[in-house]
């Protein structure tokens, strides 16, 4: 597993992208054994949290991306077949602990957030964008039990979970101050 992680969480996605089928069997393989008896091995639990955290690190930009540079689209656009491809494992690590999964995009969103409230300099474009994009994952996560409310005795009331956190989230980012018509203006030095 050493061996693999490095190779994963490579700098370059070139040298990640080679274990991506392995870590897709790997992950189907746990899915299946988590369906067929309820439980996970210890050390593939003890495991799968930093395999989820390497799968969101490499869908962030790195350091070399620029904003908006049409002389870098190529390079875009593998990052978006890389960050796709990404997706379908994080989705299955969902599969095999939801859980795991809601609370880590919930931290990594409200951090962000946190971030984002202080000041447009208190973070960087890269960190924006993957928390902006963890929480459209998340949006589609609430609505996977249906509605995203339900009717309550009092009311309404969020639909589960994934969905009152997605409500907690929005809330945040809606007082962020970015949507007062203020222009985010990323930060400058590297993050």
């Amino acid at each position: 597993m050493p061996s693999f992680f490095f190779c994963f969480s490579n700098e370059y996605d070139e040298v990640s992208t080679t274990v991506f089928p392995f870590t897709a069997e790997f992950l189907a393989f746990y899915r299946q054994y988590r369906k067929d008896t309820n439980s996970l091995p210890q050390e593939f639990s003890a495991m799968l949290p930093q395999l989820l955290n390497a799968i969101i690190a490499k869908m962030q930009y790195d350091e070399t991306a620029n904003w908006g540079d049409e002389d870098e689209l190529t390079d875009e656009a593998e990052f978006l077949d890389v960050r796709k491809r990404l997706k379908v494992l994080q989705d299955t690590v969902g599969a095999i602990d939801m859980q795991l999964l809601v609370e880590t995009l919930h931290t990594i969103v409200n951090k962000a957030l946190e971030k984002l409230a202080r000041g447009s300099g208190a973070i960087g474009w890269r960190e924006l964008d993957l928390a902006m994009y963890e929480l459209h994952v998340f949006g589609d996560l609430a609505f996977q039990n249906g509605n995203l409310f339900t009717k309550a005795d009092n009311g309404v009331a969020p639909n589960g979970d994934a969905a009152a956190r997605l409500v907690d989230m929005i809330v945040k980012l809606m007082n962020s101050g970015i949507l007062n018509h203020q222009p985010f203006r990323p930060r400058v030095n590297a993050d």
